[in-house]
């Protein structure tokens, strides 16, 4: 079970970074809420949202902590149908690339879209320097999490991310690179003992070579009936 608790800590990395692009008071679906640790970060900021989770006991977590929880399956059709009204944004954080068929599902998300909405999508690239490296060593080994996470049914590049979510009804607005790292960057933290030189070194590896460095995209996204 997915977890983190962000009363104990700040938002960072692809959570900050979608908090960012909502609108104030927005209404937003979020998808795959796991145990609503997200949910209950987006409410405090002031937004009234939805969750849907398929895992029942993450949902049951989730709604123990007060969030507005459906327990259901996004690919389901009568899952999909409990959903009421539209939303100003859908959030698919880590989700798609565990779905069965991510492109029907897309599809079928439109209808609870309202005008000027957005459909705020992370995933992973699988074309990160570290992967391209293990595969020219002959390796590509699951993990539990991770971009090779086990539960992962798709694998996607910034391109091939850009290419599905275009193929089924919505404009690319955004691709930006929210959590990536340097080759050797632990290496080189110890030796150069300056983090704030490391972090510099990351930001303008990921800015100059995004398809590389980068271990997840956040990818936004608008129905292409809207001008």
């Amino acid at each position: 079970m997915y977890h983190r608790d962000f009363a104990e800590q700040p938002l960072t990395g692809k959570y900050a970074a979608v908090l960012r692009r909502l609108t104030p008071r927005s209404t937003v679906l979020e998808v795959g809420c796991h145990t609503g640790y997200f949910t209950r970060a987006l409410a405090a900021a002031g937004h009234d949202v939805v969750g849907m989770e398929a895992d029942a006991e993450a949902a049951a977590e989730a709604i123990a902590g007060g969030s507005n929880v459906i327990i259901g399956d996004i690919e389901n059709t009568d899952s999909l149908a409990r959903l009421q009204g539209q939303f100003d944004f859908i959030l698919l954080m880590d989700v798609l690339e565990h779905l069965r068929d991510p492109a029907t599902t897309l599809c079928r998300l439109r209808p609870l879209l309202r005008e000027h909405s957005r459909v705020l999508i992370t995933g992973p690239n699988v074309a990160f320097f570290f992967l391209r490296w293990s595969l020219l060593l002959g390796r590509w080994d699951y993990q539990e999490t991770g971009i090779l996470d086990h539960t992962h049914l798709h694998f996607y590049t910034k391109a091939s991310w850009r290419r599905m979510v275009e193929d089924n009804g919505y404009r690319v607005v955004d691709i930006e690179s929210v959590e990536g790292m340097l080759p050797f960057q632990t290496r080189l933290s110890r030796l150069l003992r300056r983090a704030d030189l490391v972090e510099w070194a990351r930001l303008q590896a990921i800015k100059r070579g995004s398809e590389l460095c980068t271990m997840v995209y956040l990818i936004e996204a608008q129905p292409t009936w809207i001008e």
